[in-house]
Parts: structure tokens; sequence; C-alpha cells
């Protein structure tokens, strides 16, 4: 059981990562032009709009003079992690299939159902949870 166990804690690890990306997307994008905010504080709110990749809201500013300081015609993009975080929500769940993958051609060796060929616990789970082949 030790090895659905696993699988499962992966699955939830990698559902919890995914909706905390999503919320957090979601938010930045419901906010609109308020989230972009520059500087903070200021009143002085830029044109929000949805970037792909990255993923998440670009902000753009117009040059402009405000109470604090003047600010210069700029873009901000969505923080390079947000990239990263999306690129660990596909490597995730593609590395714990092809390690079922593994596993699974593992079990259908050539030369016969469950025929050891001289790799001692070939058909083991790599975690040690027993035998593949349950009708043995």
């Amino acid at each position: 059981m030790t090895g659905w166990t696993a699988i499962l804690v992966a699955l939830l690890v990698w559902a919890a990562g995914f909706a905390a990306y999503v919320a957090h997307l979601a938010i930045g994008h419901s906010e609109g032009n308020r989230g972009c905010e520059y500087p903070r504080g200021s009143s002085h709110y830029g044109h929000a709009s949805w970037q792909w990749w990255y993923p998440g809201t670009r902000c753009t500013y117009a040059a402009v003079h405000t109470a604090r300081d003047p600010v210069a015609a700029h873009v901000d993009a969505p923080s390079g992690l947000s990239g990263a975080a999306a690129v660990g929500l596909i490597v995730w769940p593609a590395l714990w299939c092809s390690a079922g993958v593994a596993v699974a051609m593992r079990r259908r060796r050539p030369g016969g159902q469950g025929e050891d060929h001289g790799d001692p616990g070939a058909d083991e789970w790599p975690w040690g949870d027993g035998p593949l082949d349950r009708d043995r």
C-alpha cells in the first residue's frame, strides 16, 4: 500500500499547487487596472492586459508626473517565477507518468509473464510495495 500512498500524496501536492497557482492568476487578473498601481499608493494606474507567457497580468504605464515622482513609460511583465511554476506543474505529473510507464514496461518484459531474467526484484515496485503481478 506504500506505493499507492506515495502516488496519492504526489497527486494531492500537485492539485494543491495547481489550485494555488490558478487562484494567484485569477486574483491578479480580477484586479484589472487597480492591480497596476505604480508607484504603490500614488493612485496612478496603468493598463492591465493578460499575457500568456509568462502567464499573468502585464501592466503598461504611460509617462506621467505624479505627486511623488515622475513615472517613465514602461511595461511590467509578470514574474519569471510564474513561468517556472507553469513548467513545474507540467513536469511534475509528466515525471510521475514516466515512472508509471517504466514500471509497466518492466512488468511486460519479453519472454513470458513474470519471468525473472536475472533481475532480482524485477516484479517489485521500486519502493518495495510487493509484486506487480498480483495474479501469480
